[in-house]
This record gives structure tokens, sequence and C-alpha cells, in this order.
């Protein structure tokens, strides 16, 4: 049965929020951690959590009180404390089998490479001063996906100590995508940074698909979106752009080569297209980045694809549920029932809700959308980005499900919201349901399936965004 919400009280939530986020911009407490070294060690804690299921040593009111202590370090600007937050409960997920590896991460300068050209100068930084004094470890190379070690090297690791790697350790490389490793024994592998080859030099690369794209006699949308995706491709991406750092160079080399040969043959390379891939959307004002996941090899149905917006909370992104959120549980769970996802960013729908009919016009220009079936999944900046949404959603959203904020639910617009007992926050406490054990975030990724489950079974009677 569906829960009447007392309308959240948005005002002080949201200006605590907001502080919390602008604070970030204050000097860190470790030495250089950056955006990607935090996303690193938030995907190894799930990668934990995932691997060990029941068998986790510590109990759910220990983790999620753990992660909240993170997640508030985080917002106080204090990024390095975050990592070591997380990192501890990683490792005590594991049985302290992790120990000091964790408080290293890959430096290189660029992080991308031309084959023929000299590899980069690779150190691993320590992001904090670990407990553990000194540690051996081997480090090893590793295709992106694979077990497989293509090269590895003997390292000294020692507490708050760089360590520089031998020159020839990267060179003579073929083009691909390369994951850095630091094994120790038959304890869990801990990734610690991350490159690539590349078989040509983006600059080059460019220039001569753009002669083949035709920009200029292309659908302007896609042509634009082909733009945006083309700036990710670079020597150096920025560690604080999950856009550029989570994208494969030379898997993006060969999609933006296939993109443009339709833009050229004036086709929209997006329309139907399915996997997870990033682009942008023009509103009107500017233009949004999304993530948009897609059921691969599924034939539409015959009203269209069910469609969840999902907005992320305080801190994230675009790509935070793609590949944060339960190791990116809704891309699986969206694709088991068929389901498309867009995942825009939080802030310019909280900033302009408008763009939200915008962002539904624009993917169902390129995928058949069952208009009964639009939703919406929000979790706490993401929430209260929802409940703006909402007032003028009536009658066109069939539901929404926020996590860590609540929202006023209606006969015509039914909205479920949870919220973890233990949530430092305190977001949600107008009339969201109550999870024990639970703070401001981990309920999201375990809770996603009880949300769609919930969601499906929301439908309006008959279209009305078309």
């Amino acid at each position: 049965m569906t829960q009447r919400l007392a309308p959240a009280l948005l005002a002080p939530a949201l200006l605590v929020l907001l502080a919390a986020y602008g604070s970030l911009a204050r000097a860190d407490d470790a030495p250089a951690p950056n955006r990607e070294d935090l996303a690193r060690s938030y995907q190894r804690f799930e990668r934990a959590r995932e691997e060990l299921g029941a068998a986790s040593p510590l109990d759910l009111r220990a983790l999620n009180r753990g992660f909240d202590q993170a997640t508030l370090a985080f917002f106080s600007g204090r990024q390095g404390a975050a990592i070591q937050e997380l990192d501890r409960l990683s490792d005590a997920l594991w049985g302290g089998r992790v120990g000091l590896r964790a408080s290293f991460a890959a430096r290189l300068a660029p992080r991308r490479w031309v084959r023929g050209t000299p590899p980069p100068a690779l150190t691993l930084a320590p992001l904090y001063t670990a407990k553990t004094p000194a540690a051996q470890a081997t480090l090893a190379l590793c295709p992106a996906g694979s077990d497989e070690v293509l090269r590895s090297v003997k390292v000294e690791l020692r507490a708050g100590e760089a360590v520089v790697v031998p020159g020839q350790f990267l060179a003579h490389l073929e083009p691909g995508d390369y994951r850095l490793r630091l094994l120790e024994g038959d304890a869990p592998w801990i990734e610690v940074g991350r490159c690539a080859v590349l078989p040509e030099g983006p600059i080059a690369a460019l220039e001569r698909l753009r002669g083949v794209a035709k920009l200029a006699d292309a659908p302007a949308d896609a042509a634009q979106a082909w733009r945006d995706r083309a700036a990710l491709l670079t020597l150096d991406p920025s560690p604080n752009s999950t856009a550029e750092v989570l994208s494969d160079p030379n898997a993006l080399l060969a999609a933006l080569e296939a993109e443009a040969q339709a833009l050229g043959a004036g086709r929209d390379p997006y329309a139907g297209r399915g996997g997870s891939y990033w682009r942008t959307f023009a509103l009107a004002k500017g233009r949004a980045a999304v993530r948009v996941i897609a059921p691969v090899g599924q034939d539409a149905p015959a009203g269209g694809r069910p469609l969840i917006v999902a907005l992320h909370g305080a801190g994230g992104d675009e790509n935070m549920f793609g590949y944060a959120y339960g190791r990116g549980v809704l891309a699986r769970l969206a694709s088991a029932k068929g389901a498309l996802v867009i995942c825009p960013r939080s802030e310019v729908l909280l900033r302009d809700p408008a763009a939200f009919d915008a962002l539904v016009a624009a993917i169902s220009a390129s995928y058949p959308v069952d208009a009964r079936r639009v939703y919406l999944v929000g979790h706490s900046l993401g929430a209260m980005a929802a409940a703006r949404i909402l007032p003028k959603q009536a009658g066109k959203v069939a539901a929404a499900f926020l996590f860590a904020g609540a929202a006023a639910s209606s006969e015509q617009l039914p909205v479920r919201a949870l919220r973890g007992q233990l949530d430092p926050l305190g977001f949600g406490g107008g009339g969201a349901e109550v999870v024990p054990d639970y703070g401001h975030t981990l309920l999201v990724g375990d809770r996603l399936e009880e949300a769609l489950e919930w969601l499906w079974s929301q439908r309006l009677p008959g279209p009305t965004w078309f």
C-alpha cells in the first residue's frame, strides 16, 4: 500500500547539504587524494561486501556507522580521512588482509600514452599514513576486466613513503586498457590505478573523425553529444572527472568512429543504442551530462520501455548509480526488467525542476518509452531534487521511490521513501519509513531491488507525455 508522506522540510536540510557540499573546496588532510581515489576506495568496500555476503564479520550497524563517518569526513572536506575510513572497513571485512596496500595510489603523468612513445613515470603515492609500518607486495599489471598478470615487480611499501617504480615496467605495451594492482600472497588484490595505451594520438584521431562525421549536416543534439563525448578522449584525464577516468579510451575511440560514420550518413548514433554510456542532452539552459543505461539485445515491448530517472546524492555525479551504489546494482536490476535508466546530475534538476520534462522528452526521442511507466528514484540530494520535481508531475510520473528524503504523496502520484534509523543527517524525517540498522547511504544499494519491485506495481492508466 502506498504510504502518504507529509511534505518534506526542504529548506533547512537543503542548506545543510549545500553547505557541506561547498566545504569540499577546503584543503585535504592527506597528500593529494582526489575524486578517483575516493571512488576506488568506495568500489573496493562494495566489492568486499559483495564477495563476503552474509559471511561479513562486521554487523550491519557497524558497517553503516563506519560508512557514514566516511561520508561526514567527505562532506567536511577531509577527503583523505574519508578514504582511510572506507579502507578500514574493507580491511575489517577481509579479515585484516588488506593492510598497507590500500593506502597507496598509482600516480602517472600522463595517465595514457600513444604506442611507440616513452611511457610515463610511475610512482606509488601514499594517500594517508597507515598504521602498518611496512610490507612487501607485488605490483601487477592486468588487462581491464581480467585477473591475468601481464607483468609484475616486487615493491617494498613503507607507511607514508612514495615508491618509484622502474621505468621499464610500462614500456612496450600494446594498445589497451590496463589496471595496476597490489598483490600480497592469497590476500584480496587491491587496485591502485589504471592506465591505457592508444594506437594514435587523440588530436589526430579526432581530426580524422570530424571529417567523417560531417557535424554541420548531422542532427544537432546528436552532433553536440558526439563533440562532448570526443572531449573525453584525452591523454591526461582529470582525476576529478569520473566521466573521463571511467572511460576506456580505446573503446571510446572505436565508439566515436562508429558514431561519426552514422552522423556522416545523417543518422542519430544514439537512437536505440544498448549498453551503458555517457552523453549530454540539450536543455533550455545549457546541456546536461547523463549516464544512459539501456538493455542490450532485447527488443523493446510494443508499448515502449519503462523509464527510470535516478538522481544521486550530494558529492556524487551522473555516474554514481552506474558504478557506485551496490556496485551499480541498478543497471543489473533494470536490465533484467527491460527498463531504460537515465542518471543526470541532481544539482541540475534541483536548480531547474523543469529540466526533468526536457530530459524525458529528449530520451523519448531516442528510445521508445512507455509513457505510463516513467519512474523517479532519488537519494539524499537527489530526493530533495525529486521533491521539487514531483508537485508538477501528477499524471505524468507513475511513482517515485526516495532514499534519505521525503516528498508529498497523493493518489495521482504515489511516493515511497526510506530513511536509515542511524542516519546522522536526519533527512526524510517527515514521513519516510524507518529502516533499522541503516544509515544515510548503504540502504540505497541494499534496497534498490525492493524499490524497483514496488515501482513496477505502479503505472498510469494512459499516456500523458506524448
